[in-house]
């Protein structure tokens, strides 16, 4: 969020009440008693924020969108839709590692080329983000309850 905020891809003037919204969802989520199930899933939004800034930053895109998305983000914090845990999650669990160390090979590319990231390293990246959100809301829809810890 430092970052963000120092770059200038947070808007002037209240960029810093959004760095303090998500610095505080942060602390609640990683503080909350069932911030992990007992069948291997994080509660609500899990603290993703160093991926989600590095995306924006790279991406260039413009500061109320940053925190529009931000903001979001922080309110799925509190919503408790469970999301994959990568190691843990049994469904699946090969394939999104897979996945998952492909992207992270894709993250470090993205991290080489900044500040000027190609459009199509970018966009082909985000392959993993979606499988896992379309992942963990399948799975979370095929729960037949949330279990606590």
């Amino acid at each position: 969020m430092l970052i963000l905020f120092l770059a200038g891809d947070l808007p002037e003037g209240w960029g810093f009440w959004v760095v303090a919204a998500v610095l505080l969802a942060s602390g609640y989520g990683f503080a909350s008693l069932d911030a992990k199930s007992s069948d291997y899933f994080f509660t609500g939004f899990p603290s993703y924020w160093n991926i989600v800034a590095l995306y924006l930053h790279a991406a260039g895109t413009p500061a109320v969108f940053n925190a529009v998305l931000l903001l979001a983000l922080v309110v799925m914090v509190f919503v408790r839709i469970g999301y994959v845990y990568p190691t843990r999650t049994p469904v699946l669990r090969g394939l999104t590692n897979a996945l998952g160390g492909i992207w992270g090979v894709l993250m470090v590319l993205i991290v080489w080329r900044l500040p000027a990231v190609p459009g199509v390293l970018l966009i082909g990246s985000l392959f993993f983000p979606v499988y896992y959100t379309v992942l963990s809301f399948w799975l979370h829809a095929r729960r037949p309850s949330a279990p606590a810890r």
